[in-house]
This record gives C-alpha cells, sequence and structure tokens, in this order.
C-alpha cells in the first residue's frame, strides 16, 4: 500500500474526525492543554471543536490530512483579531467547562496573557496551535 504526502486541507466540522482532531490539538502541549482545560482536556477540545466560540473555528484551522486522516493541525488568525478571538474562546470555554472553572483559571489566563501577550503588530498571523 502506497501512502499519500499529507496535504493541507480546510478544517471541515461535518466531514472530518472531532475526536481525531482534539487530539491532534492536545498533544501539539499536552502540559499547556491540561493546565488551561482541567482533567480531562481533549474532551473540553473536542466540545470547543463543535462550537463557534472557540480558537478552532473551521475558518483558522488547517489540518495535515495523510491517507484521509488528519495528521497535525494549525490554527492561525489574523492579528488584527486576536481581541475578538480570546473573547469569543472565553465564552465557549465557559460553555464547556462551566463558568465557575472558567472563572478559577482566570489568573492562570491573566498571566499566560502577559507571557504571551507584548507587540504584536496588525498585518500578521497568530499561531494559536502547531
Amino acid at each position: 500500500m502506497t501512502r499519500k504526502e499529507p496535504a493541507f486541507v480546510q478544517y471541515n466540522p461535518q466531514q472530518h474526525d472531532q475526536d481525531a482532531i482534539a487530539r491532534l490539538i492536545f498533544e501539539s502541549d499536552p502540559e499547556m492543554n491540561t493546565l488551561v482545560y482541567g482533567p480531562e482536556p481533549v474532551a473540553v477540545i473536542r466540545e470547543l471543536l463543535d462550537t463557534e466560540q472557540s480558537y478552532y473555528l473551521p475558518e483558522y484551522t488547517l489540518l495535515a490530512v495523510s491517507d484521509d486522516r488528519p495528521v497535525g493541525v494549525v490554527t492561525a488568525y489574523p492579528t488584527e483579531k486576536r481581541a475578538q478571538m480570546d473573547s469569543l474562546a472565553s465564552q465557549g470555554m465557559m460553555q464547556s467547562m462551566g463558568t465557575w472553572q472558567t472563572i478559577r483559571k482566570m489568573p492562570l489566563f491573566l498571566k499566560m496573557g502577559k507571557m504571551l501577550g507584548g507587540d504584536i503588530r496588525n498585518g500578521g498571523l497568530y499561531i494559536h496551535t502547531l
């Protein structure tokens, strides 16, 4: 059996295996994703893939696909949309993790914002997941 070279395709929630994509997103940074999403990070990420209130919107998510299965994921959006994306993701996390759990993680999110913030110029691309 000959393996196909990976191709990049736009993420399509109706077409692609969301469980596999959630695992790939988790595996992009297991420690950080566990810290952010709690004890069941893959389940939370899977739920976030099902909402329009997350970083993983189809228009900003590309999949590397080989032999018709996802083998990699990139989520990136224009830097001009960073504040909007952060706001959307906060709403989605409240729905997926619960309001209390999200509020409890607020100090972590503020610290992450300071660590990952800085001068991000418009006209660029912010890579959220690789």
